[in-house]
């Protein structure tokens, strides 16, 4: 037997579900980033890229990169990058206040990998 409607918890269920798939396409697009910079990293063979505030470390053990770039105001003014106009807006969308501490059920693995693979449906807790 189905629930009575109740339209707050549904649409707060709409809400989550697109937050949701838009973190999950956000980390296959920071997966795929971090490929392109550890190959880069490789080509250049680099383990260590330290320039203007940006500092890239590769972790040999994991395979994987590290990285940190100073905010605007950390910059000494002969050293500060000239960004282009994407990586700024991107640095921007950084700056954005943390999400809240992922519960039990989010933080698990899709069962396929594929964004919004499950559809709309949610279980809470």
């Amino acid at each position: 037997m189905e629930d009575t409607a109740i339209k707050a918890i549904e649409n707060a269920a709409l809400d989550y579900v697109e937050v949701r798939d838009q973190r999950q396409k956000l980390t296959a697009q920071e997966s795929s980033l971090k490929q392109e910079l550890l190959t880069l990293m490789h080509r250049e063979k680099k383990t260590e890229y330290r320039r203007n505030g940006f500092s890239v470390k590769v972790i040999v053990e994991k395979e994987k990169v590290q990285v940190r770039v100073k905010e605007e105001g950390e910059f000494p003014a002969a050293e500060a990058p000239a960004r282009p106009e994407k990586k700024a807006s991107k640095k921007k969308a950084a700056a954005a206040p943390p999400p809240e501490p992922a519960t039990e059920s989010e933080s698990e693995p899709a069962s396929s990998g594929d964004p919004g693979s499950d559809g709309e449906e949610m279980t809470l807790p």
